[in-house]
């Protein structure tokens, strides 16, 4: 029978401490008794979590807990996830974690079997990075069976995986990027392929954006909702990260686009970009007739999303500071700017290298650098 008890201790200052909640977890490799604790603010709290750990134990007290039935029931409680995130999770779940886990017992479950499914799942042409994802699934899942006392340990956090070729986003060159606008200037979504390539946001946040979102005085647009496709379902949510909630500044031509559009709007809360029935238009759409766009211009074919990527380049090269670069695009860091986007261009270390070296050179004009 899974026991436990909540508890709170008066400490040295006269005060009392948080409240406890303890259960008894199962034996470890080497037969000695384990408990798992954590602390909570009220009691009422620590009652709840000890309820829901005992009541789990009980559950599974007659038979082993199988990976499909702790899996099934770790995705159900996590209501803190993003409606997309949990999709996410669910899919790696389904597809994935139980037709090859699923009926083995938790607590059989060591670093070589993982590694063995991650290599057929990675055989069956999966990219290194969706492999990634599904192992941080598990793990995550695994976590919590160590912090609720069904396991000892992660095996998961264990596996190094090797690492993958990361893709190499294609960009346009400075020429091209200029031959898409002038193309476009009379398609019905110039100011959605111009706004793309000038700001670099993301696909989902160009989509959610309002009218309300749109400063015609100051020429500005904060990013408040993105809007994404999830299960087959276009729905619009507000940003994942604080650094995502942003303002960006946009040249005078794109806010005279935009101005003209929010001109024509009475609804405040109405989507800059609309498709023909008046709802906000489509993400895999607006990929698919981008694709067709930059063909029928006769550019290299890049993704949608790679505009990003070109206009973070360019942007670089015309002497934006990574600082810059990577507030207008909501990175978290400048790192993530610096190690994941933003490709140096070839003009630009050419610029640099002749800097250092007329620096070095002692030629005039460098003094002052």
């Amino acid at each position: 029978m899974t026991r436990g008890h909540v508890y709170r201790r008066r400490l040295k200052s006269g005060k009392w401490s948080s409240w406890y909640a303890v259960i008894d977890a199962p034996r470890g490799r080497d037969g000695k008794r384990r408990q798992v604790t954590r602390s909570f603010p009220t009691k009422n709290l620590a009652d709840e979590w000890l309820a829901e750990r005992v009541g789990d134990r009980r559950q599974h007290d007659d038979g082993p807990v199988l990976v499909a039935e702790y899996l099934n029931d770790w995705i159900r409680r996590q209501e803190h996830l993003g409606e997309s995130t949990k999709v996410s999770y669910r899919g790696h779940i389904d597809t994935y974690l139980i037709p090859h886990l699923g009926e083995l017992p938790i607590d059989s479950l060591t670093s070589e079997i993982i590694e063995a499914v991650y290599r057929h799942i990675r055989a069956l042409g999966l990219s290194h990075g969706t492999v990634r994802r599904v192992l941080a699934t598990l793990s995550a899942a695994l976590s919590s069976a160590v912090q609720g006392g069904v396991l000892t340990h992660n095996p998961a956090q264990r596996i190094r995986l090797k690492q993958g070729t990361e893709h190499v986003a294609r960009v346009w060159t400075q020429d091209q990027a200029v031959r898409f606008l002038r193309f476009v200037e009379q398609d019905e979504l110039y100011p959605l392929w111009r706004l793309a390539l000038i700001t670099g946001l993301r696909r989902g946040e160009l989509l959610g954006l309002r009218v309300r979102d749109f400063d015609s005085q100051t020429g500005l647009i904060t990013i408040a909702r993105t809007r994404v496709v999830v299960s087959g379902r276009t729905v619009t949510k507000e940003p994942k990260t604080k650094r995502s909630r942003r303002t960006v500044a946009l040249d005078s031509v794109t806010s005279h686009l935009l101005r003209d559009i929010a001109d024509s709007r009475q609804d405040q809360e109405s989507h800059i970009f609309l498709d023909g029935s008046g709802h906000g238009l489509n993400p895999g759409w607006v990929s698919r007739r981008f694709v067709v766009v930059a063909a029928q211009a006769g550019l290299p074919p890049v993704r949608f999303h790679d505009l990003r990527h070109t206009s973070a380049t360019l942007g670089l090269a015309r002497g934006e500071s990574l600082k810059e670069v990577s507030v207008r695009l909501g990175h978290s860091s400048v790192a993530v700017t610096g190690d994941l986007y933003v490709q140096v261009p070839t003009s630009l270390a050419q610029r640099s290298a002749q800097a250092l070296a007329d620096f070095l050179d002692g030629k005039k004009g460098n003094e002052a650098a």
